[in-house]
């Protein structure tokens, strides 16, 4: 069948695992494990001179995961589906940086239950994710 052209990113294992069974084999369902990238621990995290944030990779196994993600993104259609509250989208904003280069384009899915009927109709109403994400943070 060759590459999978369709990825959805969410925040827990679990989640994931749930999620694949439903949308089946025509869709890669992969996990951040929570945040992926953080201030840094032992410097201060922003740049001085224009007080810009520096976030780094959390871990060596944060590394290796978002490695992955990234190589199965490539030229993919991706759906970032982390929670939909502050932390998910601050987890989604930052992997939606990380791929925007590489996928072939990025959509917004937010689930707010695991059943296959609400899955499958988020997967086909999901918006772009920048237009998405510009939506929300006028709410604030």
């Amino acid at each position: 069948m060759g590459k999978i052209r369709k990825v959805v990113i969410v925040e827990s294992p679990k989640k994931a695992r749930e999620i694949q069974k439903i949308l089946g084999k025509n869709f890669s369902v992969k996990a951040t494990v929570g945040h992926f990238k953080d201030l840094p621990e032992k410097e201060i995290g922003v740049d001085l001179k224009n007080f810009q944030p520096k976030f780094v990779i959390k871990s060596k196994n944060h590394r290796k995961i978002l490695s992955e993600i990234k190589k199965i993104a490539e030229n993919a259609e991706v759906y970032i589906a982390t929670d939909p509250d502050r932390e998910g989208y601050a987890i989604g904003y930052f992997m939606y940086d990380e791929l925007k280069r590489k996928a072939k384009e990025i959509k917004r899915a937010e689930f707010h239950e695991i059943t296959q009927k609400h899955i499958k109709e988020v997967i086909k109403k999901a918006p772009e994710f920048e237009k998405q994400t510009l939506d929300c943070l006028t709410h604030f």
